[in-house]
């Protein structure tokens, strides 16, 4: 066999300036956005972004001019016309000292997405202007790169610094700029693709943070052809002035003991003061320094109105209308990410709701915010320091184990609002919202304001005595009937509570039944088999296995027993009467519903409580009280995770009848959340996927038998404690 080896070159294809140009740039917006960042490279203090349209809409040519330093025609030749060069790699900074924003060296050829040719006119510091012109036809024509000849000019001018890129479009890309959605005609300044791309440019830059040593770099976009044919609108573009303006406001850093420094703000009240929040993020993948700034409203009409009245301008010191501050919020809500201040597409996008705050919503809509009511700034360091590296397509960050870590970050940062917010919207509807559902439905059969106002009109009023007498009959009567009716809904409402109670419990309940319900399905088969054995040949040793298997069906038939009548309480379809029931009784049955899982789990519990200790009420209430105390506790124990993990539950004498303190050592509760007791309300939960039931449930339950579910500040977890109503008879 004839030896044939030598060494050959990869030759890259024509078509690769195209690759990594318009098939990897995502859209015209990014491509323009690339070319603007180029600029900023530059040390650009402007640029200019021309759209000049013809008449009759078969062409269009588009130019980005900056003021930088230019390049020289080394530079053109051994640096621009090299794709993926690694120049800004290792330079880092630009002369002026900026830190760059292209590292991959392809951002110059997003322009193949925007036209169908590139004129590049760029003059250096010495006066030497370099020409270029590309057509990228010519690209996808060639079987090398090395096949296109590209003609470079240079010459000397009388002008200061610049770069210049001219672009030339055909009729479709005319068209891709001009289209108007004439659904949102109303709301469109000049046309989708034009206006997308002011907002975009308006968030490129952080609003709320300034360059570097008040570096100025300035954007501006020129338009002609697209609403006024002969006239050129500039546009100016600047941050919205909405970064002194929200309702709740979270912001800080992570610190170099692996800690989050949070001050949470609310504006929607006078005079309340900030609070520090600091999160331990020791189990948080190494991201580098993180800076958060994020900017929650609430967006009923109510709340846009004050949004306005607390001071919210436009650039020129006008007033919003409502349709225009509504309008600008749906524009500019989104969490967007900066590096070096400038932001990372798309992040920060409406309707890209890239943290998933509105699946979120969907289970909890009282707790969670959505993506449409919060304006964030996230900052982030290089791809060095952080791990979070860029796609080469400009479409966001690399979804890896730094990426999901960051992103779990920001969720755990948004809970500390969300959980304020909450807090402090329940506090402001507390005269319509803060009653318990026990007491509105009571309230349903009181006439006593009825019967009030009729005795002040009975004093004006020429009215016998008797007739007086009658109707007051006739309201009490009334109000009789819908006592009775009231009674008839609490104990429905009673019965269904308690059958919610079961749903929060099923998974346990599937779990320790499974077991015996295992057993039955493959031991059934056993029987069958020695039964079969013992009618053809009589054996002892056959009948004993017979009467060890059945000896195990009575075992595991009474572990589904024991199971059910514990969960009988909650399953009554009907609401028995008051009685006496052995607390201790109710409490050892709680517990062994969730025995398995903290055996599993490496959880104690002592019950401190005489067997001769009866209260009066309803059993299954108190049955709904103490499961879901413990389910709780479970839950937030196991989130700590302790060497010892213990739940502790003490019953003793108080004030003639008895108190109960249930005590756990899991993570505890916020003194915040203990003095507004908004634990309680419903839809209020810190677990991650809490539903808010329990603690609402319980608390309910404690009130229909003149008990108080109420929580203590406790250093080493949580302390609840079940207390007689009498005790607060005299509040």
């Amino acid at each position: 066999m004839t030896n044939n080896s030598d060494t050959q070159k990869i030759r890259p294809a024509g078509r690769h300036i195209l690759t990594i140009g318009r098939d990897l740039i995502k859209d015209n917006q990014a491509a323009i956005i690339e070319l603007v960042k180029n600029a900023y490279d530059a040390d650009a203090t402007k640029v200019d972004i021309f759209f000049d349209i013809s008449k009759d809409k078969k062409s269009i040519t588009i130019t980005v001019k900056d003021n930088g330093h230019g390049m020289s025609r080394d530079v053109v030749i051994n640096k621009w016309l090299v794709p993926s060069t690694d120049d800004k790699l290792h330079r880092k900074t630009s002369p002026k000292g900026r830190i760059l924003q292209g590292r991959k060296g392809v951002g110059r050829y997003a322009a193949s997405i925007l036209g169908q040719d590139l004129l590049l006119k760029t003059i250096d510091k010495n006066n030497n202007q370099t020409e270029i012109f590309l057509e990228w036809s010519s690209f996808e024509k060639a079987q090398f790169l090395d096949d296109v000849e590209i003609l470079v000019a240079t010459l000397k001018v009388d002008e200061n610094s610049s770069t210049e890129l001219i672009i030339n479009g055909d009729a479709k890309k005319v068209q891709e700029w001009i289209y108007v959605d004439e659904k949102k005609e109303k709301n469109t300044k000049y046309s989708e693709m034009i206006d997308t791309l002011i907002t975009e440019l308006q968030k490129l830059i952080s609003p709320i943070k300034k360059l570097e040593n008040n570096d100025v770099f300035s954007i501006v976009v020129h338009i002609k052809g697209i609403k006024d044919y002969e006239n050129t609108v500039e546009e100016e573009i600047r941050p919205v002035p909405i970064d002194d303006f929200y309702d709740y406001r979270l912001y800080g850093h992570t610190t170099e003991n692996h800690k989050l420094e949070l001050i949470y703000s609310n504006q929607k009240s006078l005079n309340l003061p900030d609070e520090i929040i600091i999160l331990d993020v020791t189990n948080y993948k190494d991201i580098g320094d993180i800076e958060f700034d994020i900017r929650v409203y609430d967006r009923d009409s109510q709340d846009i109105y004050n949004l306005i009245n607390r001071g919210l301008k436009k650039f020129d010191g006008s007033s919003y209308s409502f349709n225009e501050a509504r309008n600008m919020l749906n524009t500019l809500n989104g969490i967007s990410v900066y590096r070096n201040n400038f932001r990372i597409r798309p992040y920060g996008e409406p309707g890209y709701d890239w943290l998933l705050l509105d699946k979120r919503r969907v289970d909890n809509p009282s707790l969670r915010i959505g993506s449409n009511q919060v304006i964030g700034y996230i900052y982030i360091q290089s791809e060095e320091k952080s791990h979070l590296e860029e796609k080469s397509a400009r479409d966001g960050l690399k979804e890896n184990e730094y990426f999901n870590s960051f992103r779990n970050l920001i969720i755990e940062a948004l809970k500390e609002l969300e959980v304020r917010r909450f807090n402090y919207r329940r506090q402001v509807d507390k005269e319509k919202e803060s009653k318990k559902l026990s007491y509105k439905i009571d309230s349903l059969a009181s006439f006593d304001e009825i019967k009030s106002e009729i005795k002040k009109q009975f004093k004006t009023a020429n009215i016998s005595s008797e007739v007086q007498t009658n109707l007051l009959e006739v309201i009490e009567k009334e109000e009789h009937k819908k006592t009775k009716i009231v009674e008839e809904i609490n104990k429905k409402i009673a019965v269904y509570q308690g059958q919610a109670t079961l749903g929060k419990i099923i998974n346990v309940v599937l779990h320790e039944g499974r077991k015996p319900l295992n057993f039955f399905k493959n031991e059934i088969k056993n029987v069958v088999f020695w039964i079969r054995e013992l009618q053809e040949a009589y054996s002892e040793d056959t009948l004993n296995e017979i009467i060890n298997i059945i000896s195990k069906f009575a075992t595991n038939s009474k572990a589904l027993i024991d199971l059910f009548n514990r969960l009988d309480p909650l399953a009554a379809g009907k609401r028995g009467e008051k009685k006496d029931f052995s607390l201790k009784k109710v409490l050892d049955e709680a517990f062994a519903v969730y025995n398995e899982d903290m055996i599993k789990k490496h959880i104690k519990y002592e019950i401190h409580c005489d067997d001769n200790i009866k209260l009066y009420g309803w059993k299954s209430d108190f049955y709904i009280i103490f499961t879901n105390l413990i389910d709780n506790s479970i839950y937030w124990i196991c989130e700590k995770n302790p060497l010892e993990k213990n739940i502790t539950v003490k019953v003793y004498p108080y004030q003639k009848d008895y108190a109960i303190d249930f005590i756990d050592n899991g993570t505890g509760i916020d003194k915040e959340f203990i003095v507004s007791e908004i634990i309680f309300e419903p839809e209020f939960s810190l677990k991650a996927n809490g539903t808010g039931l329990g603690l609402a449930l319980a608390g309910e339950a404690a009130t229909r038998n003149n008990f108080k579910l109420e929580v203590n500040e406790y250093e080493n977890g949580a302390f609840f404690k079940l207390v007689p109503k009498g005790v607060y008879d005299n509040e």
